[in-house]
């Protein structure tokens, strides 16, 4: 669907384009991945997760050239994506950054529904969420639906499908 990249870019593919159905859950998946960016997410991880090895391969030898290591550093960050924590992280970044932009942010539930349905149909398993990258969607729609509870201006949002706001 989407995802952030090194540099501050977020890639936005055609999936995620087919799959949504207003202009608001395309921006709260932008809004999340510009939170992954903002927050250095992926700086974090290299850190976390290929740092020691990359580190360890450049000191301490083992035949392979720079570019190979930071190859397989590179290969295991994008094997394993963010933290459930940073990802949780991010809807609440981006669910705010959305409200601020006075984006309705129930965009982002949205979204996530309609992921979670197309996953079913594609029969993904359900994955143990201990080794899972993303949090249950379940889950995510819970904690965002609470934020929508408690909003309390609900009223100021930009209909984005009017003509006057394309």
């Amino acid at each position: 669907m989407a995802f952030a990249l090194p540099g501050g870019h977020v890639l936005v593919n055609t999936g995620l384009l087919e799959l949504a159905d207003r202009p608001e859950e395309i921006a709260a998946v932008v809004a999340h991945e510009l939170a992954h960016v903002t927050r250095r997410h992926l700086f974090c991880k290299v850190i976390s997760s290929g740092g020691p090895y990359v580190i360890f391969k450049l000191f301490l030898g083992g035949g392979g050239s720079l570019l190979s290591t930071l190859g397989a550093g590179s290969q295991l960050l994008v094997g394993q994506g963010f933290s459930q924590e940073y990802e949780l992280e991010a809807d609440a970044i981006g669910w705010e950054t959305m409200v601020s932009a006075h984006i309705d942010p129930r965009g982002m539930t949205g979204i996530l529904r309609k992921l979670q349905a197309a996953q079913l149909r594609m029969g993904a398993q359900p994955v143990f969420h201990a080794f899972s990258s993303h949090p249950a969607t379940d889950k995510r729609i819970q904690r965002l639906e609470a934020k929508w509870q408690k909003l309390k201006d609900k009223s100021s949002f930009i209909d984005l499908d009017k003509p006057e706001t394309k």
